[in-house]
């Protein structure tokens, strides 16, 4: 192709296809929402503006030593137009910069384009200049993956922010906020130069996932805020409570797969960061999430060791971590007692057997209860015996430390399992008296004294309580 063919070419592209058309106009403010995610579609094949877009790309590669000053003396044109017909091509032109960021980089000055142009216009907020604040924030989101000074870089994030205001237009905010994600996303992102507009940004965000209604949105919204947590660590953990907040109301049996997913890996995050800080309030929306859910996935059931691992913290929370447990237990049995999830749930319950209360002792046998009977014993036996969960519950009985409907929990535990397979517990109770060097038969007999009378007493106690009940009524 000849230099006056390609100039052409390229200027043609720009000047005719490359601009917002009436129909675009008319879309976004319809469907603000809808126009946003379309503009984001790869598939560019079907369209004609995406098509000149990708054209111009190509050329622009092919022939950059004789384009590149072409485009810089359009940027020059433009700058201080404001007839509509001329803002249309200056929405165009900042088009071209962006798309040609590979090819313009290192030819092309962006710093003092932003500190001396950029600025100001996207700091003017006419709503007649809605097109080109969008497309400023869209041409941040391109340059920021390039080399920038630090104090450029302060600049851009005050833009992007400035730009998802809630009183800004919802494109340019939902723009804006693809950007700041590209932002975090660079491979020069530095932590220290967005700690200062942390707050801000996740604020922002936060404002946008409660006012947006479909679901691409959502889900976009929830990775921006994915990657800003993924590049700002702990450093999240101060807003992780206004995060929780927001998540839990996203989640129904209505809520479309992809979007669970996307949930589910933002909040393992904050789990991860923040479970200390925050563990009432993840509690509540984790059970909510498992009560909403109709069938398991992986990764529901990633988060399910670190259920386990939770048993181990505050004992305040002790029934809301063992409800989500129940829960694991009857979406999916089979992985819930997989070997490697069972001998941590048992492990951990044995170690509080002797240590809980009344309430607490009522909790964690209807967990354990409903494992026994969510699965047959052989799934779980192996890890049941190396825990010494039942050797525990042995001894307690035989101690009589524990009275009343806390020991009777734990009897009906071994209960159930002698109904299973008597075999089973009768080879326990032998491993527990070797333990306790003890000879067997006579601890066996110990053992079994022991339960008669805590039978006879809680039938006794049944009785009495039945009887005074029917006195009052009489």
């Amino acid at each position: 192709m000849t230099p006056d063919f390609v100039n052409v070419c390229a200027e043609t592209l720009i000047s005719r296809y490359m601009l917002m058309t009436p129909d675009d106009f008319e879309k976004w403010q319809e469907d603000p929402e809808g126009w946003a995610n379309a503009t984001d579609s790869e598939n560019w094949e079907f369209e004609l503006k995406p098509c000149a877009e990708m054209t111009f790309m190509n050329l622009l590669s092919k022939h950059r030593d004789h384009l590149v000053p072409i485009m810089l003396t359009l940027v020059e044109r433009v700058a201080d137009v404001t007839d509509q017909e001329s803002l249309l091509f200056k929405d165009a032109v900042y088009a071209a910069i962006g798309l040609g960021v590979n090819s313009l980089y290192g030819r092309f000055d962006f710093e003092p384009f932003v500190m001396n142009r950029l600025r100001l216009e996207a700091n003017n907020k006419d709503p007649q200049l809605n097109m080109l604040r969008r497309r400023i924030a869209w041409l941040l989101g391109k340059w920021i993956t390039e080399s920038m000074s630090t104090d450029c870089r302060k600049v851009i994030y005050e833009l992007v922010l400035d730009l998802m205001v809630e009183s800004e237009d919802l494109v340019v905010r939902l723009t804006a906020a693809h950007a700041l994600k590209n932002a975090v996303e660079d491979w020069d992102f530095d932590i220290q130069i967005i700690l200062p507009y942390l707050g801000t940004a996740i604020h922002l965000l936060l404002n946008m996932l409660n006012q947006v209604e479909e679901p691409d949105t959502i889900m976009k919204l929830i990775t921006y805020l994915s990657a800003v947590m993924d590049r700002t660590g702990h450093e999240v953990v101060p807003y992780a409570g206004q995060i929780i907040q927001l998540l839990t109301p996203l989640w129904s049996p209505r809520t479309e797969p992809l979007l669970q997913s996307s949930l589910v890996v933002t909040f393992t995050k904050l789990t991860g960061e923040a479970h200390i800080y925050l563990l009432e309030d993840s509690l509540d929306l984790w059970w909510t999430m498992l009560q909403c859910t109709p069938t398991s996935t992986a990764d529901i059931m990633s988060l399910l060791p670190s259920a386990l691992e939770l048993l181990d913290y505050d004992t305040e929370n002790l029934r809301k971590v063992l409800k989500i447990v129940d829960s694991y237990l009857m979406l999916d049995p089979s992985s819930a007692l997989l070997p490697n999830h069972s001998i941590i749930l048992f492990t951990k319950l044995a170690d509080k057997v002797t240590q809980s209360r009344e309430q607490a002792a009522a909790y964690i046998t209807h967990t354990l209860d409903l494992a026994f009977q969510s699965a047959p014993l052989e799934v779980y036996a192996e890890p049941l015996v190396q825990s010494c969960l039942l050797n525990h519950i042995i001894i307690l009985l035989l101690q009589g430390q524990m009275y009343g409907y806390a020991l009777m929990n734990y009897m009906n535990l071994l209960a159930r399992l002698s109904m299973y397979d008597g075999h089973f517990v009768l080879q326990l109770i032998e491993l527990t008296a070797a333990q306790q060097q003890q000879e067997s038969e006579k601890f066996l007999m110990n053992v079994l004294d022991r339960w008669l009378d805590k039978v006879i007493l809680i039938f006794l106690e049944y009785a009495l309580f039945s009887y005074l009940v029917s006195s009052l009524i009489m």
